[in-house]
This record gives C-alpha cells, sequence and structure tokens, in this order.
C-alpha cells in the first residue's frame, strides 16, 4: 500500500512535502530514497528512528540502470517488486541482474557489467 496516496496535491508530483510527524505516523515498512545519499541520511538521522523501514535496513535506492521513467522503468517495476516482496532475496537478485541484461542487450545491444547492475541512481 503506498501511504502516500491520500496526500493532497498532483497524483504525478514525486516531491509533495509531507511532515516528519505524518513519516512517523504512516510508519511505512519500505521507502525508497531519491539517491543513495539520501539513503544514507535517512539511516542515520535520529528524526528517522522509530521507522520500521529505517530500524529493519529497507530503505532502498533504485537501481541507475533501472530508472523509474522512460522504458527502462520497465525494469524499475521489476527492481521495485523484488525490494517489496523478496527483499535481501539472493536468487531474486539474480534474476533480476539476468533480466537486466537482457533487457538492455535487447533494447540497447550493450551488455551491463555487475558494477553497472548494483549502482544506486
Amino acid at each position: 500500500k503506498n501511504v502516500a496516496e491520500d496526500v493532497a496535491g498532483s497524483p504525478t508530483d514525486e516531491n509533495i512535502e509531507v511532515s516528519m510527524e505524518q513519516i512517523h505516523e504512516w510508519n511505512p515498512q519500505v521507502i525508497t530514497a531519491m539517491n543513495e545519499a539520501d539513503r544514507q541520511e535517512i539511516l542515520t538521522d535520529a528524526t528517522w528512528k522509530g521507522i520500521d523501514a529505517v530500524d529493519h535496513g529497507r530503505v532502498y535506492v533504485q537501481r541507475k540502470y533501472a530508472a523509474p521513467d522512460g522504458i527502462n522503468a520497465i525494469m524499475g517495476l521489476e527492481w521495485l517488486y523484488g525490494v517489496l516482496h523478496h527483499s535481501g532475496d539472493a536468487g531474486d537478485e539474480a534474476t533480476f541482474a539476468a533480466d537486466l541484461r537482457s533487457f538492455y542487450d535487447l533494447f540497447y545491444k550493450t551488455s551491463l557489467t555487475d558494477e553497472q547492475i548494483a549502482e544506486p541512481q
């Protein structure tokens, strides 16, 4: 469930501001951050403590080569599905990596390295 689905504003606006009190009230089980710096801030800033996702280390950054926009959003959705339903599962990560390689080979005629597959946004 998207805890922010009832927030006022445009449903396509990714940057609607909410208070820390609201985030604590929602107490999300998973958080996806915009980039690695934001992820680190969420994991280390004391104001985020007590939130289920933070306390259990379930704060993630979308993969660079599975970006949430354009045709790459197809792979971004697969990545997000894995995060939500198979977090930390090595088999799921291997499947995602294989699918991402196939996707880039098919659509971009290029091969991704292991480092590129793991690279955060």
